[in-house]
């Protein structure tokens, strides 16, 4: 029978230092995985602000070709007309000049920004995910202590049943105090375990 006692707490103790150990390594294979999907996703979000940028790009090639062939006209009209390009058609030329400069500075702004709010973006991700990765690990840890507390409380009854004075002890859901105070343990143990998974 105190054989039976002692194996059983024991394994019992075995069986929660395994728990703790298994859960320590799910917590750091999670934060690897949080790791990894971050920073494919901000890889992702860069390359999504390249290709914007890209765009915006072509866009504004587009517009200075078609600002380019718009003042040739102009000018071709001022030509047929026989006149130079004085009074109202100078003021126009110079006024669709302006128009030009400021939409390229705008086109320019954009593209900078479109790379620059993607970089924030990926960071975000990233710092983020570091978050996540702590958090996991921290789990893992306040999982293992919980385990650890478990087993702390099994081994002390396997000792205490396995000692000289071994027709002393009651059987375990006893009043005995030692029981008590042993499974006081492992309720703290079992309570943090909770708590830390809430």
């Amino acid at each position: 029978m105190s054989t039976a006692l002692i194996a059983g707490q024991v394994i019992s103790g075995i069986g929660s230092l395994l728990a703790g150990r298994s859960a320590r390594k799910a917590a750091r294979r999670q934060a690897a995985a949080i790791k990894k999907y971050s920073e494919y996703n901000a890889e992702l979000v860069r390359k999504q602000a390249q290709s914007d940028r890209q765009e915006v790009k072509r866009n504004a090639e587009k517009l200075s070709r078609s600002q380019r062939e718009l003042a040739a006209q102009q000018r071709m009209n001022v030509a047929r007309r026989g006149g130079r390009e004085a009074g109202t058609d100078l003021l126009s030329l110079l006024n669709q000049a302006a128009k030009m400069q400021e939409d390229a500075f705008e086109l320019q702004r954009q593209e900078d920004l479109v790379v620059k709010f993607g970089e924030q973006k990926a960071q975000e991700i990233l710092r983020k995910a570091q978050l996540g990765q702590i958090t996991a690990i921290e789990k893992g840890r306040a999982t293992s202590k919980a385990y650890q507390y478990q087993a702390l409380g099994n081994f002390a009854k396997a000792a205490y049943y396995s000692s000289d004075d071994i027709g002393k002890y009651e059987q375990p859901g006893s009043d005995n105090d030692f029981d008590d105070i042993i499974d006081e343990g492992e309720n703290i143990g079992i309570e943090k375990l909770e708590i830390d998974s809430q």
